[in-house]
């Protein structure tokens, strides 16, 4: 009966220990899910800060290049435009003809300005 009483008492260990072992991996597992569950809600929440103020493309190349966390000086160019006497034309304009003006003026910037990989932030009206 002794070597049934010692099989039985290392089957027994080795449950044990296998027990162990697989608690352990799932706290561990519980562990990487929450880091990688708040990682991906940050990286979530800086892809719609950039957006912002840069295309969606120009974001992932930043995210995948790993520049958020060493940064990165780079040259730009900004561009302000202005229509030349906007307001005295559109005060003497039918507002038809302003809005066609305007909608060409925006569509052939666009355009040009996305055809150089550039990005518009923002349009907006007489800022005086």
């Amino acid at each position: 009966m002794i070597p049934y009483i010692i099989a039985t008492s290392a089957g027994f260990t080795i449950a044990v220990a296998l027990a162990l072992v697989v608690s352990s991996l799932r706290k561990e597992r519980n562990v990487l899910r929450r880091r990688v569950e708040r990682s991906a809600r940050e990286l979530e929440r800086l892809q719609r800060s950039f957006a912002r103020f840069a295309p969606a493309g120009l974001v992932e190349r930043i995210i995948e290049a790993g520049m958020l966390e060493k940064g990165d000086r780079r040259e730009v160019t900004v561009m302000f435009t202005d229509i030349r006497d906007f307001t005295r034309i559109s005060e003497q304009q039918d507002p038809a003809v302003v809005i066609e003006v305007l909608n060409g003026y925006f569509s052939v910037m666009s355009e040009v300005i996305r055809s150089h990989h550039g990005h518009i932030t923002r349009i907006m009206g007489t800022a005086s």
